[in-house]
Order: C-alpha cells, then structure tokens, then sequence
C-alpha cells in the first residue's frame, strides 16, 4: 500500500451511490461492489440472533474501514529436505 492508494480509496457507500461509467462497449465499466444474495435449492436461511448481528456488523466494517493487504513469500525447501532425508 502507498499513499496513492490511500489517497484513491472511495468508501463503498460512495463507490455504491455514484453511478457506474460506461465502457464503449456498452456493458458497465465497474461490477457492482454490493450483489444481492442468490436464493435457491441447497440454501436455507436462518434467523440471526441480535448478537450474532453485531459480531457479523463488527467484522464487516473492521474489514471494510481498515486498510490491509496480504503478503507471500516463496522460500526454496530443496536444501532442507535434503538435510531431512539423511
């Protein structure tokens, strides 16, 4: 993350009101951020207590509000398993 990128961040209530620019080719230039759920066979809803709400609530906007990323590493194991197999 660098600071363009902070500087660039919409919130998604915003990216949501505003609306989406069309690309030439007539289809939307940006996929909605917010897509309603698909209901059919093999799923079920359940009601949710007030508590599982707020967990759900309190996830939800730690992982929206807080800027993160994730980080890889490729590391070479050939010298270990050597070593192990002696």
């Amino acid at each position: 993350i660098i600071a363009a990128d902070v500087k660039e961040f919409i919130p998604m209530e915003q990216a949501a009101a505003s609306p989406t620019e069309v690309g030439a080719d007539g289809a939307p230039a940006q996929a909605a951020m917010i897509s309603e759920p698909i209901v059919g066979a093999g799923y079920k809803d359940y009601p949710l207590s007030d508590s599982a709400r707020e967990i759900a609530a309190r996830l939800a906007q730690s992982k929206r509000n807080v800027p993160h990323y994730y980080l890889t590493v490729d590391l070479s194991m050939d010298e270990i398993i050597k070593m192990r197999a002696t």
